[in-house]
Protein backbone atom coordinates (compact mmCIF):
# COMPACT_ATOMS: atom_id res chain seq x y z
CA UNK A 1 0.00 0.00 0.00
CA UNK A 2 1.50 3.41 -1.31
CA UNK A 3 2.30 5.68 1.82
CA UNK A 4 0.56 9.21 1.63
CA UNK A 5 2.30 12.34 3.04
CA UNK A 6 0.64 15.15 3.85
CA UNK A 7 2.03 18.27 4.69
CA UNK A 8 0.06 20.79 7.38
CA UNK A 9 0.45 24.37 5.88
CA UNK A 10 -2.10 25.47 8.44
CA UNK A 11 -0.22 27.10 11.14
CA UNK A 12 2.00 28.81 8.56
CA UNK A 13 -1.33 30.15 6.78
CA UNK A 14 -2.49 31.33 9.67
CA UNK A 15 0.26 33.27 10.54
CA UNK A 16 0.60 35.35 7.47
CA UNK A 17 -2.75 35.86 7.49
CA UNK A 18 -2.48 37.53 11.03
CA UNK A 19 0.56 39.32 9.97
CA UNK A 20 -1.25 40.52 6.60
CA UNK A 21 -3.99 41.40 8.80
CA UNK A 22 -1.82 43.42 11.18
CA UNK A 23 -0.30 44.99 7.98
CA UNK A 24 -3.38 46.13 6.76
CA UNK A 25 -4.82 47.79 9.99
CA UNK A 26 -1.14 49.73 9.83
CA UNK A 27 -1.51 50.69 6.22
CA UNK A 28 -5.14 51.82 6.85
CA UNK A 29 -4.24 53.82 10.01
CA UNK A 30 -1.30 55.53 7.93
CA UNK A 31 -3.69 56.52 4.94
CA UNK A 32 -6.44 58.35 7.79
CA UNK A 33 -3.10 59.78 9.35
CA UNK A 34 -1.74 61.59 6.23
CA UNK A 35 -5.69 62.32 5.39
CA UNK A 36 -6.67 63.77 8.64
CA UNK A 37 -3.04 65.80 9.08
CA UNK A 38 -4.20 67.23 5.44
CA UNK A 39 -7.63 68.13 6.57
CA UNK A 40 -6.87 69.61 9.76
CA UNK A 41 -7.25 73.43 10.26
CA UNK A 42 -3.92 74.95 11.15
CA UNK A 43 -3.07 77.95 13.24
CA UNK A 44 -0.55 77.62 15.39
CA UNK A 45 0.09 73.49 13.28
CA UNK A 46 -0.07 72.11 17.09
CA UNK A 47 -3.55 70.23 16.13
CA UNK A 48 -1.62 68.49 12.85
CA UNK A 49 1.26 67.14 14.74
CA UNK A 50 -1.08 65.91 17.69
CA UNK A 51 -2.48 63.35 15.29
CA UNK A 52 -0.89 60.45 15.26
CA UNK A 53 -0.66 56.75 14.91
CA UNK A 54 -0.15 54.36 17.60
CA UNK A 55 1.08 51.30 16.81
CA UNK A 56 -0.21 48.16 18.10
CA UNK A 57 -2.82 45.55 16.99
CA UNK A 58 -4.89 47.14 15.69
CA UNK A 59 -3.21 50.54 14.82
CA UNK A 60 -5.21 53.48 15.91
CA UNK A 61 -5.39 57.31 14.37
CA UNK A 62 -5.64 59.60 17.32
CA UNK A 63 -6.19 63.34 17.65
CA UNK A 64 -4.64 64.20 21.25
CA UNK A 65 -5.77 66.61 23.45
CA UNK A 66 -2.13 67.34 24.69
CA UNK A 67 0.45 68.31 22.88
CA UNK A 68 3.98 69.96 23.36
CA UNK A 69 2.91 69.67 27.39
CA UNK A 70 0.56 72.46 27.03
CA UNK A 71 -3.61 71.39 26.75
CA UNK A 72 -4.77 71.68 23.61
CA UNK A 73 -8.18 70.91 24.17
CA UNK A 74 -10.14 72.69 20.95
CA UNK A 75 -9.42 69.13 18.78
CA UNK A 76 -13.48 68.11 19.21
CA UNK A 77 -14.45 72.17 18.64
CA UNK A 78 -12.31 72.10 15.52
CA UNK A 79 -14.23 68.31 14.24
CA UNK A 80 -17.83 69.24 15.40
CA UNK A 81 -18.05 73.19 15.74
CA UNK A 82 -19.95 74.76 18.43
CA UNK A 83 -22.59 77.33 18.58
CA UNK A 84 -20.15 80.43 17.46
CA UNK A 85 -18.09 78.09 15.30
CA UNK A 86 -18.59 76.24 12.24
CA UNK A 87 -17.69 72.78 12.19
CA UNK A 88 -14.02 71.76 10.76
CA UNK A 89 -14.18 67.87 10.25
CA UNK A 90 -10.80 66.39 10.13
CA UNK A 91 -10.60 63.16 11.49
CA UNK A 92 -13.91 62.29 9.39
CA UNK A 93 -12.76 62.93 5.98
CA UNK A 94 -9.21 60.54 7.63
CA UNK A 95 -11.57 58.07 8.16
CA UNK A 96 -13.30 57.78 5.11
CA UNK A 97 -10.09 58.10 2.99
CA UNK A 98 -9.38 55.23 5.25
CA UNK A 99 -12.37 53.25 4.59
CA UNK A 100 -11.77 54.29 0.89
CA UNK A 101 -8.27 52.33 0.94
CA UNK A 102 -9.77 49.26 2.46
CA UNK A 103 -10.48 47.61 -0.87
CA UNK A 104 -7.06 48.62 -2.68
CA UNK A 105 -4.80 47.72 0.80
CA UNK A 106 -7.18 44.56 1.20
CA UNK A 107 -6.47 43.18 -2.42
CA UNK A 108 -2.63 43.01 -1.90
CA UNK A 109 -2.78 41.22 1.57
CA UNK A 110 -5.31 38.83 0.36
CA UNK A 111 -2.94 38.01 -2.81
CA UNK A 112 -0.16 37.75 0.14
CA UNK A 113 -2.46 35.35 2.18
CA UNK A 114 -2.90 32.93 -1.50
CA UNK A 115 0.26 32.87 -2.06
CA UNK A 116 0.98 31.27 1.46
CA UNK A 117 -1.40 28.85 0.99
Amino acid sequence: MPVIVVYNHLDRCAAVALSAADDLCTDIANTMHQAAQAAAPVRTGALRRGINVQAGNPAEVTASSVAGGASREYAEYNEFGTRYMNPQPFMMPGFVAGLASVPIHGRTYGQKIESAA
